[in-house]
């Protein structure tokens, strides 16, 4: 009974390993491909192309209750001034048109999302590039752990909980480094907000590995408490 379950376990091993290897080779290759993008974009002289992302929002008013004894030309006169450099989400609106058809009054603004030109996008791709070398690292280690447990006679071996261990550790970094990495992101493109969170979800999932390797380390014990008494 004790030999199948670790055959079931070492076969588990193995074929995780497998699928971790594919995963790494995907990761490398899609560094590489990155990183050379991003490398071209530096290279390509600043201004030679811009690209601009822009979101409309359409505003209906009321003409009779909004301009209640107003003249038309004061009215329009009115939006602008209102709407005109107001901003969303950190951008500036920017007024397109105004359309008084019956008593309906209807504003098209443009609120203007981001600019972003080759250098930008080269700078995208080192992020993206971070990221990945980031993913890397936790593969390897997580490649480690399963060939530990390919190769193990007994799940608590002292290789299969320092794997384990190791595996915790590469974890910790993706409680923050997904926000990070956005936060980088927006510098880049301009923004000026930076705040880092911390992902909870991600800190769940350590707290849960850092526990299977303490209870692997009380199965340690008892196995050798077992083989001694045997």
């Amino acid at each position: 009974m004790k030999e199948q379950a670790v055959s079931k376990i070492n076969k588990m091993g193995k074929i995780s390993n497998v699928v971790v290897t594919i995963c790494k080779v995907c990761i490398i290759i899609g560094i590489v491909i990155f990183g050379l993008a991003g490398a071209g974009c530096t290279l390509i002289p600043d201004g030679t192309m811009r690209v601009v992302s822009s979101e409309k929002v359409a505003v209906e008013l009321e003409y009779d209750k909004f301009g209640a004894g107003m003249e038309e030309s004061e009215i329009l006169e009115l939006v602008n001034g209102t709407l005109d450099g107001l901003l969303i989400n950190n951008k500036e609106v920017v007024v397109e048109e105004v359309d008084i058809t019956g008593n309906k009054m209807n504003v098209t603004q443009e609120a203007r999302q981001f600019e972003l030109d080759f250098h930008d996008l080269g700078w995208m791709n080192f992020v993206l590039v971070i990221m990945l070398v980031l993913v890397l690292i936790t593969l390897i280690f997580a490649g480690g752990l399963c060939k530990a447990f390919r190769d193990c006679q007994s799940p608590f071996e002292e290789n299969v909980i320092q794997k384990m261990q190791h595996f915790a550790y590469s974890l910790i970094p993706w409680t923050v480094g997904s926000s990070g990495i956005t936060a980088v992101k927006n510098l880049m493109l301009g923004e000026s907000n930076f705040m880092l969170s911390v992902d909870l979800w991600m800190v769940l999932i350590v707290l849960v590995v850092f526990m299977l390797v303490h209870i692997f380390k009380y199965g340690a014990v008892l196995q050798q408490e077992s083989d001694e008494t045997l």
